[in-house]
């Protein structure tokens, strides 16, 4: 029983990230399933300014600092979602991020990133939003609580 209870709470954790917020339950389900769930500790790179991107993360609890250029540009939280633009263009991570906080994450490697499409078709369309505001704000300052960033 507890892992059904478990399987309900990740799922009602997925419905927090303003991006899964309009998804089915079913929807969701899949999406749970498909990723990895891991908890990190304080100081862990999430990821690595210039690297190749191998994965995307979406935080359900704690805080991540991000850095470009060796400077912090903000903090990110609960709801964010890390990495997705370095998937969907196939270009170098533009910023580092490390957790400033144990950290609970759902993690997708980039095949299972692709096949989030197929399971939500919205969500696709959502990312590329994401990362299009991103990439013209050229900070994660503007993309605010939406994208889970903090202060």
């Amino acid at each position: 029983m507890s892992d059904r209870r478990d399987r309900i709470r990740r799922i009602e954790q997925l419905r927090t990230i303003p991006l899964l917020a309009r998804c089915t339950r079913r929807e969701l389900g899949c999406i749970d399933r498909l990723g990895t769930h891991l908890e990190v500790r304080a100081g862990t790179v999430l990821t690595q300014q210039d690297r190749t991107g191998m994965e995307c993360i979406f935080v359900f609890a704690g805080t991540a600092e991000v850095h470009r250029v060796g400077e912090m540009v903000c903090l990110l939280g609960p709801g964010a979602i890390i990495g997705e633009m370095a998937l969907l263009d196939g270009t170098p991570r533009c910023a580092t991020v490390m957790a400033v906080t144990p950290m609970r994450l759902l993690v997708f490697t980039t095949k299972e990133f692709e096949q989030l499409a197929h399971v939500a078709p919205r969500i696709e369309a959502g990312l590329r939003r994401v990362a299009a505001e991103r990439r013209a704000a050229n900070s994660c300052d503007e993309f605010g609580a939406r994208a889970g960033a903090l202060g």
